[in-house]
């Protein structure tokens, strides 16, 4: 065979050749794009897809067959009553096996909040046959009202504590740290400081600028009243 026929060949080897689900398990083993995992996935499935149609219309067919061969023995048996005939079965209609397909779908873990979980869930996947993605939504415990309401209060003064943590105040276009540790350094150089004199500080963003006793006082006020603002706040 000389190369040209040879190169066409193998071409149409390409061509003809049917993507399997065992291809694209080894891509995914592989870790090949994602992309090219799915693009490869929707031809394998719509090479099955195109398999099943075509049997559930040979299926049609023999069905149509069978029923006509009842109806010919149905005839048959209650003109010959000393005779009968046996019925023949109607085939099962063929099914569609999925499994394959979706042991090959995107794998995406459902975010559960596992700590004010109220119902009890075994592991459990559910598959988009869509957007070829199997949805595992994990194993969860029923926690009580009580339990979650502590959860949640826990979990809200954290994040109180957070944001007052990052309070940030602005004085005369200067920026400081609001924080519990900062007006309590802001408390303490005011009571030693004169009217009048200067300190040099560090501001929210490390710059050092030099600040007057009545731009700490401020900041300080500033910084007070926003954290007290955040603790009043209900759960």
């Amino acid at each position: 065979m000389n190369p040209e026929n040879l190169e066409g060949a193998q071409t149409l080897e390409a061509f003809t050749m049917k993507p399997t689900y065992s291809e694209v398990r080894s891509k995914i083993m592989l870790r090949h794009p994602r992309e090219e995992v799915k693009k490869l996935l929707k031809l394998a499935i719509d090479d099955e897809d195109a398999e099943f149609i075509g049997e559930h219309e040979r299926w049609q067919i023999t069905c149509a067959d069978v029923q006509k061969r009842i109806e010919e023995i149905h005839a048959f048996n209650a003109a010959n009553p000393d005779t009968q005939k046996v019925l023949p079965q109607l085939p099962k209609e063929p099914v569609l096996d999925l499994s394959q397909r979706q042991a090959c779908y995107e794998q995406q873990i459902v975010d559960v909040d596992f700590e004010i979980s109220t119902q009890s869930k075994p592991l459990s996947i559910e598959y988009d046959d869509e957007a070829l993605v199997a949805l595992i939504y994990p194993l969860t415990h029923a926690y009580s009202d009580e339990e979650v309401a502590q959860v949640k209060r826990a979990r809200f003064k954290q994040e109180r504590e957070d944001t007052v943590a990052a309070i940030k105040v602005e004085v005369d276009g200067l920026t400081f740290d609001g924080d519990e540790l900062a007006q309590n350094r802001m408390s303490r150089a005011v009571l030693v400081m004169d009217e009048g004199s200067t300190l040099s500080w560090v501001l929210a963003d490390n710059s050092t600028a030099n600040v007057t006793k009545s731009q700490l006082i401020a900041a300080c006020k500033a910084a007070i009243l926003t954290q007290t603002q955040l603790w009043t706040e209900e759960v």
